[in-house]
């Protein structure tokens, strides 16, 4: 038994024998008899004579938490038992918390109801929380996530009533599914509150100070106070009796830049015409902007006639996305450039090559060891996804070693060229488009970014511009130099041969030309496409 009590409940034994030292130790003495105690031993208490531990007391009860339970050294009680299987009820908060934890893994990750259903997802919770019962995707559906989109309609309602100026800027977009579900329009608003300055406006909660609008407002109205979380979905509101100046509270705050999606609205069969897409967008701004007094400003969207159209029906500006036109520049460059068509179909083939050829792959993974190169596979572009090119043509010339000794080694064995052989002249005009394909990379993200603003706009482009003439003159004086070295060559030899026809695609095109296009540059031609069929079938 002794060995079982300390092998098994260590701690409950440990605490016996403590209890068993204190039990066991003798009364204290009366004053008189503990003075001629100490005075005969010389101050110390000896132990009593008849102090042994071959009978030990009953030790005393243990109540173990349930929080030991799981650690296994803890034998639990009845009670505790039928407690630990015991199930949450429906409005326990603990449950209420994981529904609401649940729910946010829902709309977060856009995973589907049925999860909640799975036998896998049960199992996993029984084991995290064995009381919690997962309720049926019913629940989450009806209940839980339209509340959460409750709370976060409140929270953005909250923050455009705080809005600094009378007007709030949108950005949208529109599509056509492939699935034929009909037209799709996104609206993002764009708009600034007043938060406090310093640390206290860094940090989780930030106190919203709600000025009053400047938008051809001369007095100056009650100014309310409200507090938000970041960690919450609601914001609280409270009225100030006393009216304050413009100086006294807005010394010390700055301006803080808010952004919401309001709503993905979808016109399903009806026709994505002008009139359509004004009805959808203004119903919209009706239901967001009029309750908190507040009007739509300038839109950034795409080129579309239908957009375009839209907005003119309701007198508002048009900006257009300048990521949209860079993206139209490019694939207009891409689909018109001279010889681009057979080099991008030449790289096409030699990428899906190595993708659908296992022995293919495993010999330039073989040659990328061999010279030291990234394990990195060949990837494929997308034709509708211009920075797809860009990613494919980096990886190849990454790569440039192992696909060389690739093709004359299977040149070597098969006593013939490789199929879709690059030549120096290919490899040339790559590494030029790389280069190119970069700086409008890096125009598009710089104005897909989220603290993008639209006066970046005009430096951007002029920064385009520039880079692009710097690289062109470049290239220009890097073939001059070199055919006045070639001339030079050839006077000596007495030789005569045509210069200038080879080179990468930078030093074909001369500063000047134009590639040719055909159609306005900066028309979407898929919705110009939808717009002549609609006409022509009215």
């Amino acid at each position: 038994m002794t060995r079982h009590l300390h092998a098994k409940h260590e701690l409950q034994w440990s605490k016996h024998l403590k209890s068993k030292e204190l039990t066991l130790a003798p009364p204290a003495p009366s004053s008189a008899a503990a003075s001629a105690s100490s005075s005969a031993s010389g101050g110390t208490l000896a132990p009593a004579a008849d102090q042994t531990e071959d009978v030990p007391p009953t030790p005393p009860p243990v109540s173990p938490s349930i929080s030991t339970m799981s650690h296994g050294s803890v034998q639990l009680s009845i009670s505790q038992t039928l407690e630990r299987k015991r199930k949450f009820p429906p409005s326990h908060p603990r449950a209420l918390g994981l529904n609401a934890s649940i729910s946010k893994l829902l709309a977060f990750e856009m995973l589907s109801f049925r999860l909640v259903d799975t036998d896998s997802f049960k199992q996993l919770m029984s084991m995290a929380v064995p009381q919690y019962v997962v309720p049926s995707r019913h629940y989450f559906s009806k209940t839980t996530v339209p509340s959460l989109h409750n709370q976060v309609s409140d929270k953005i309602k909250c923050a455009l009533h705080n809005a600094i100026c009378g007007k709030v800027h949108l950005t949208t977009d529109t599509w056509t599914s492939k699935h034929g579900q009909g037209c799709y329009i996104s609206l993002t608003a764009h708009w600034v509150n007043v938060v406090a300055a310093g640390p206290q406006a860094e940090s989780s909660l930030a106190h919203i100070l709600p000025p009053p609008r400047i938008a051809g407002h001369h007095s100056l109205p009650p100014v309310a106070s409200s507090s938000y979380s970041a960690s919450s979905s609601s914001a609280s509101t409270s009225s100030s009796s006393q009216p304050h100046t413009f100086t006294t509270n807005f010394s010390t705050a700055r301006g803080k830049r808010q952004q919401a999606i309001l709503k993905l609205i979808c016109l399903v069969d009806r026709p994505h015409a002008a009139q359509e897409l004004w009805r959808g967008i203004e119903q919209q701004t009706d239901e967001w902007f009029l309750p908190v007094g507040l009007k739509p400003g300038l839109v950034v969207g795409d080129n579309g006639r239908n957009l375009v159209a839209a907005l003119g029906l309701a007198s508002l500006t048009h900006i257009p996305c300048l990521a949209h036109v860079l993206n139209l520049v490019v694939q207009k460059f891409i689909h018109n450039y001279p010889d681009m068509s057979e080099l991008l179909h030449k790289v096409r083939a030699v990428c899906a090559r190595f993708r659908r050829s296992h022995p293919a792959a495993a010999r330039l993974s073989a040659l990328q060891r061999n010279f030291g190169l990234p394990a990195h596979r060949l990837i494929c572009d997308v034709p509708t996804r211009w920075n797809s090119t860009l990613h494919i043509l980096e990886r190849l010339c990454e790569q440039q070693q192992a696909i060389v000794e690739f093709q004359l080694q299977h040149a070597r064995v098969s006593h013939t060229a490789e199929q879709h052989h690059f030549t120096t002249n290919d490899w040339a005009s790559m590494r030029d488009l790389c280069a190119l394909l970069r700086c409008f990379e890096y125009s598009t993200n710089r104005a897909s970014g989220d603290d993008t603003v639209i006066s970046v706009t005009i430096p951007l482009l002029c920064l385009l511009e520039k880079t692009l003439r710097a690289m062109m003159e470049e290239e220009v004086a890097q073939e001059e130099e070199e055919e006045e070295d070639e001339g030079s060559f050839l006077a000596l030899s007495g030789q005569s041969v045509r210069s200038g026809s080879e080179g990468g695609f930078l030093q074909q095109q001369r500063p000047g030309t134009n590639v040719a296009s055909h159609g306005p540059l900066l028309e979407d031609e898929e919705e110009a496409e939808e717009d002549e069929d609609e006409a022509g079938s009215q």
